[in-house]
């Protein structure tokens, strides 16, 4: 009775997936779940630093300031809803970022400084992302050493750790909770328990607040395929009963996921079809799978240095401001883990997402992607298909976990009293480590042909093609180290799981080892996406140009050409841009100022026309270039932020923020209004184009009157206008126009009517007013409201959980 009560208590731990103690012993779970904390603030600690922020591309140009706004707005009592400095003003849920995510709500309410947050997520995310990949491989019946060094492959993979570079948190927030999603599911199948549903459905609402819809919509579809292997592998649809627990608990980690997510989505759905993104079949082929991987760039799994990192990029893309990097024992591990997973159904489920994920990224370069895009719905709306590159990352990491594993198995039968488990197990080692020197002869057999191969000389380069052969001849004393360094590491993981396998190690110090092989080797590529600059108030420090222009009376905007960065910088001091970073502004307004064909706008509208610049309130132009133009005059020179010198020019035609036209006209559709403001006889002060007949009867040029804007906040204008003559007159306001502002004259609901395609107007009769506008978004304040819902119902959840287990601790006590 001892010996089957024992029997069953084994076989009841492996189904759990909890090992228990490993037969040499290794460090406790919460031991290994804190040294994921330690690595990660130990990896991010100079931008933890007092005095520094974490440097970021995309950060740097954009993200900081939009991140301040919504300190600001939080601080002032009020949703961020509106967003007036760039591409004339756009409803801030067009691109929310992060706001609602769970950690920088935090952070805000404990008021920590903006320029932290950035180094305190991704220090979060890290080792978010190390313990998750160690509980999903747990959960899939590995044991701690394998699943700890599966975790760190993952934590510190150089395609999760160059998100840094880029500043791209977005897509940080959902790769690194990957793991933890998948271990929620499988958990939840396992053991139909609602909690764990309820877990997946938070970690996908984190994700989902992201803001990364294209990072986030590559987890749902590994997410389904992950349910579904799930139920068919565990036979979870036997009995029926079973099977409704499961989907519905499938079911429920979706609605709590996008009931929290309601905040972003609810809005942002209403706002599709005026974005860039909203036509109907997305942007096109061509722009779908632009940004997609190259198919030689998958070598960047074990050398990056073959295609040349960051300055040294060569490749098709242009840019390229992330590694693919796994690390050599991922590599090794996926070489023997072929044939030692072989009949490992859960392997073959990462296998498969491996290649899925591969025919993804490959975008364009491949036939396969054309049935994604015609297939999976949304795929037309994206570009850069290589996004979904983090699955693969995730599914290497996993495998190496299981191949790990199975490695310890053979290990343990190995030393088996049995004859022929020994035989059998030293047989399947044997092979593992053909397989494991044939990947490191192949390597250094790499390195001896590339060390011997001379760079073609390269002149002065004068096509792409010869620009890139320049660089790829600069780059090659790196591609020869970058092979070497993966061999030695190939090398030295290779030699540590040898001594372990044949027992010469106990399994402690060989687990300690592979972490510090594993840690150093990624490390030596992932510190050089990592990056600090001087705090905001130094790294951001007003320039001669600023100063002048915060000196002017506003509103105005600012048209800052082409010759000098475009990005948000002088929105940082409160200044409006014509054009600007943003992403996802109003289609409407990418129209008046030229829309591209390959870009969102190429600006020839208002480079071209004097009436869409006078129009755009574009008060001032800011170039290192000389403008001969007799509007434009030269008011200004001095030194803007990157040392150069550069002149700012008055635009004389320029029209104020609000003005008093007395007459309308209905035109009919995009292109007649366009092409009316295009002609040098149309006069924008005379009159005003719409979409609908106007609402007054004006008798045309009896009418007249002022404007002043005496209060422009974000979500709120308060102009004073007077008008004379006539039936009344219309105030025009050059901000963008969006069918949630709303109006008053005097304090009574007036019609906010789109004027000159993208603009607002107000029927305003003869006299003095007062004419407010208000940005009042329904949407947005109904996804706050279920937000708000969704967390005090799961922290209600989650004290009933408390109490229940301390009630049974009690009880079983």
């Amino acid at each position: 009775m001892a010996l089957k009560t024992k029997v069953a208590g084994a076989a009841a731990a492996s189904t759990r997936g909890d090992h228990g103690a490993d037969p040499e012993g290794f460090f406790p779970a919460g031991w290994l779940i804190g040294s994921y904390f330690l690595l990660a603030v130990l990896f991010m600690l100079p931008a933890l630093l007092p005095g520094v922020q974490l440097f970021g591309t995309d950060y740097l140009a954009v993200a900081y300031f939009w991140e301040q706004f919504v300190t600001d707005r939080f601080a002032a009592g009020e949703l961020p809803k509106w967003l007036p400095y760039v591409y004339g003003g756009a409803p801030f849920y067009a691109n929310p970022m992060d706001t609602y995510h769970p950690l920088t709500m935090l952070l805000r309410l404990a008021g920590v400084a903006t320029h932290r947050h950035l180094a305190i997520l991704f220090t979060v995310h890290l080792f978010l992302a190390g313990a998750g990949g160690y509980l999903l491989v747990r959960e899939l019946g590995a044991r701690r050493m394998p699943a700890y060094l599966s975790g760190l492959l993952y934590m510190f993979a150089g395609y999760i750790v160059s998100f840094m570079y880029g500043g791209h948190d977005g897509r940080a927030m959902v790769a690194t909770v990957a793991p933890l999603f998948l271990f929620a599911l499988h958990r939840g199948i396992r053991t139909g328990g609602v909690r764990w549903f309820v877990l997946g459905g938070v970690v996908l609402g984190s994700a989902l607040l992201s803001f990364q819809i294209q990072s986030s919509y590559y987890l749902l579809l590994a997410g389904g395929l992950w349910f579904a292997h799930l139920l068919w592998h565990r036979r979870a649809y036997r009995p029926l009963k079973g099977l409704a627990v499961r989907v519905g608990g499938g079911a429920l980690t979706l609605g709590i996921g996008f009931a929290m997510a309601a905040v972003n989505f609810l809005p942002f759905l209403g706002y599709v079809q005026a974005s860039p993104r909203g036509g109907e079949g997305g942007r096109g082929y061509e722009y779908a799978t632009s940004w997609a991987m190259p198919p030689e760039e998958i070598v960047g799994l074990a050398v990056p240095e073959r295609i040349g990192i960051l300055g040294q990029y060569f490749g098709e893309n242009g840019i390229k401001l992330h590694t693919e990097y796994a690390g050599a024992l991922a590599i090794l591990l996926l070489v023997v883990g072929v044939y030692l997973l072989r009949r490992n159904r859960d392997a073959w489920y990462f296998f498969a997402l491996s290649i899925l994920t591969l025919t993804i990224s490959f975008g364009g370069h491949t036939p396969i992607y054309r049935l994604y895009y015609e297939w999976l719905p949304g795929t037309d709306k994206f570009r850069a298909p290589s996004i979904s590159f983090y699955l693969l990352t995730l599914s290497l990491a996993v495998l190496a976990g299981l191949a790990l594993d199975r490695l310890a198995t053979l290990r343990e039968e190995r030393a088996s009293r049995s004859a022929e488990t020994r035989r059998a197990a030293e047989a399947t080692l044997r092979i593992a480590g053909y397989l494991g020197a044939g990947a490191l002869a192949l390597t250094l057999l790499w390195g001896i042909v590339v060390a011997g191969a001379t760079p073609a000389a390269v002149g002065t380069p004068t096509t792409p093609e010869a620009y890139r052969a320049a660089l790829a001849a600069a780059n090659h004393p790196n591609y020869v180290l970058g092979v070497w360094r993966f061999a030695l590491f190939l090398g030295l993981a290779a030699t540590g799981l040898w001594f372990w396998v044949r027992g010469t190690i106990p399994t402690r110090f060989a687990g300690l080892l592979l972490a510090a092989i594993t840690v150093v080797d990624l490390w030596i590529v992932d510190k050089k996406f990592f990056e600090t600059v001087p705090e905001p108030k130094v790294h951001f420090a007003p320039d001669e140009v600023v100063d002048y222009l915060r000196a002017q009376p506003g509103p105005f905007r600012t048209f800052v050409l082409f010759d000098l960065p475009q990005d948000d910088y002088l929105t940082y001091f409160g200044l409006e841009l014509i054009g600007g970073e943003h992403g996802n502004q109003l289609q409407s307004y990418n129209e008046f100022l030229g829309a591209g064909e390959r870009t969102y706008t190429d600006y020839h509208n208002i480079l071209q026309y004097p009436n869409f610049l006078a129009l755009a309130n574009a008060r001032y132009l800011v170039t290192t270039d000389r403008i001969q133009a007799s509007f434009l005059r030269p008011v200004f020179e001095g030194r803007v932020r990157d040392g150069r010198r550069a002149t700012v020019y008055e635009n004389t035609l320029a029209l104020p923020r609000a003005f008093v036209v007395p007459t309308a006209v209905r035109v009919e559709g995009r292109d007649a209004a366009l092409d009316r403001l295009r002609s040098p006889a149309f006069d924008p002060t005379r009159e005003v184009l719409l979409y609908e007949d106007p609402p007054l009867r004006a008798t045309e040029g009896t009418a007249a009157g002022t404007a002043r804007v005496v209060r422009h906040d974000p979500a709120e204008v308060e102009v004073e206008v007077d008008v004379s003559g006539g039936d009344g007159a219309y105030l025009v306001l050059t901000d963008n126009y969006h069918e949630d502002w709303t109006a008053e004259v005097d304090g009574e609901p007036a019609p906010v009517l789109r004027a000159y395609h993208t603009f607002r107007a107000v029927p305003v009769p003869s006299g003095s007013h007062r004419v407010v506008f208000r940005f009042e978004p329904r949407s947005l304040e109904t996804g706050f409201r279920i937000y708000l819902v969704v967390w005090a119902a799961l922290a209600a959840y989650g004290v009933a959980l408390l109490i229940t287990s301390r009630r049974r601790a009690r009880e079983a006590a």
